[in-house]
Formats: structure tokens, C-alpha cells, sequence
């Protein structure tokens, strides 16, 4: 394929029950990565939750590893 991504993720409580289903859409080519430009919530009913757009992210900085340090 041209492309992977990640287009739905599925949520479960630790009794295995569906909580929530994520939907990740409308995918833009930025700096090499594949990123998703909005994204969508959908409860266990199938009712719409929520929705989330993404402005213009940013990938592959060059930040410093040093500030993901767990100490």
C-alpha cells in the first residue's frame, strides 16, 4: 500500500466491555509522517461524544531526548 494508518481504536474497560470507539480522519502528509487532521469519539451506544480537528501539527522537531527523560 501507498500508506498505513491508524483509522479507528477501539476502547475496553478490564471486564472486556466497549467503551468508546475512536475514528482518526482525514489524514495529511507533514514532514514525512502521516498525521490524522481531526478525529472522532463514538460511545459504546454509538452515539456521537466528541470531536477533535487538529490545526497544523507539527512533526520531527529535533527536539532534545533529554526532556522525555523520566527521572
Amino acid at each position: 500500500p501507498e500508506k498505513k494508518v491508524q483509522t479507528k481504536r477501539e476502547w475496553y474497560d478490564q471486564k472486556g466491555r466497549l467503551k468508546a470507539t475512536f475514528f482518526y480522519e482525514k489524514h495529511k502528509l507533514i514532514n514525512g509522517i502521516w498525521v490524522p487532521s481531526s478525529m472522532s469519539v463514538r460511545n459504546a451506544e454509538d452515539k456521537f461524544a466528541a470531536r477533535t480537528i487538529y490545526g497544523e501539527p507539527n512533526v520531527n522537531l529535533g527536539l532534545n531526548e533529554s526532556i522525555f527523560a523520566v527521572e
